[in-house]
């Protein structure tokens, strides 16, 4: 996008340098660190709920998610989300959010054909704990 001069900018938050200390190292030379890519280490959840207020999307990179708390705090601020097309994301958050698979859609394109012409995304209501433990003790009544 940069390259096509388009006005993004990218803020990486991480806390955990764990198997991506060589991505890393790569980001911490790219030439557009500190003009248009901002690496943040450490955020306490002031700074990245100040994120997620002035942010247009969160992309969502990873190709194993738990639940995605990530994805619901995006949501629940208004930001769009981008992300990985894996099966719990699907489950959880359906059509709110805007998939893509590195082997066939490039997110490059996603981005950019969003930022002319926006992509329309079901609003997320989540699912209370209740609600989620009435499911869950459904089916495992359902497998005995």
């Amino acid at each position: 996008l940069w390259s096509k001069k388009i006005d993004v900018s990218l803020s990486i938050l991480y806390s955990n340098t764990w198997n991506s200390e060589d991505f890393l190292k790569k980001l911490k030379k790219h030439k557009e660190l500190n003009n248009n890519l901002f690496l943040i280490y450490g955020a306490n959840d002031r700074e990245l709920i100040c994120n997620y207020h002035d942010s247009y999307a969160l992309i969502n990179a990873s190709i194993y998610e738990g639940y995605g708390l990530n994805i619901a705090e995006a949501l629940s601020y208004g930001c769009k989300v981008f992300s990985n097309d894996i099966d719990v994301v699907r489950e959880v958050y359906g059509d709110s959010v805007t998939y893509f698979n590195k082997k066939e859609i490039h997110l490059h394109e996603l981005i950019e054909n969003d930022i002319y012409s926006p992509y329309l995304t079901k609003k997320y209501f989540p699912i209370s704990w209740k609600k989620a433990s009435e499911l869950l003790l459904e089916k495992i009544y359902k497998s005995i």
